[in-house]
């Protein structure tokens, strides 16, 4: 996650390009389904909470067929306080929603995971109060050093929210995960699927330092993407 200005497209492959109006920037292939509400983000690494947000965002939340986009526009409000271990500032508290509008405008709070570098994906859903579920999506990825980040996203929609996105994220995962043709003959391998989030990593096994791919040790190149290893 980061604090992007209207029209930055610096490090795009990192962080989502901005258009002027203050838009992601669609890629090839993106074709992003509709946007789901989100409220709150808490990201940590090798669980160590490092970036986290009070309830009351209005954030959105895409799911496109190469990458998990984060928008949020309005990311500080009157009575939030932001501590951004990623983005490496801390945001104070406003003390008026008027004052917190003029600090983000012309900004987006602005985040995606490709999906070369998931690890997993699962739908949590907790009664909070009577007639009131918590319904976060949360997923997990590898980054540079092989860092295993989890990214929990609370999101606005109804109950079942969080199942229906998640289902959708993996959906489209398997999809863009779709190993080319073995051979001349028509016959598609079978998508490699999304593990499931937490699922344990054999000892044999590592991650491919290109696309984030798990291997085995012993092969010589990584069956996803190709690289010698």
């Amino acid at each position: 996650m980061c604090i992007r200005g209207q029209g930055d497209q610096s490090d795009s492959y990192y962080y989502p390009a901005i258009d002027k109006k203050g838009h992601f920037m669609s890629e090839h292939g993106d074709q992003a389904a509709a946007a789901v509400p989100f409220t709150n983000v808490k990201i940590a690494r090798n669980d160590a909470v490092v970036f986290e947000s009070e309830h009351g965002l209005d954030g959105k939340l895409f799911i496109t067929n190469s990458r998990i986009v984060l928008m949020c526009e309005h990311y500080q409000t009157g009575g939030i306080f932001w501590v951004g271990g990623i983005v490496g500032a801390v945001i104070a508290s406003a003390a008026a929603d008027a004052l917190a509008k003029s600090r983000t405008s012309g900004t987006v709070l602005a985040g995606h995971v490709r999906y070369e570098w998931l690890e997993g994906a699962a739908a949590t859903s907790d009664k909070i109060l009577l007639g009131l579920r918590d319904e976060t999506l949360v997923i997990t990825y590898r980054g540079s050093m092989q860092a295993l980040w989890t990214v929990a996203i609370t999101l606005k929609g109804g109950e079942g929210i969080a199942t229906q996105t998640c289902a959708e994220l993996l959906r489209r995962h398997a999809l863009f995960n779709q190993e080319p043709l073995s051979d001349g003959r028509g016959s598609a391998k079978t998508p490699h699927q999304l593990p499931a989030i937490n699922a344990s990593s054999t000892i044999d096994s590592m991650f491919c330092t290109k696309c984030g791919g798990k291997v085995k040790k012993t092969d010589a190149y990584c069956k996803h993407c190709g690289k010698k290893l």
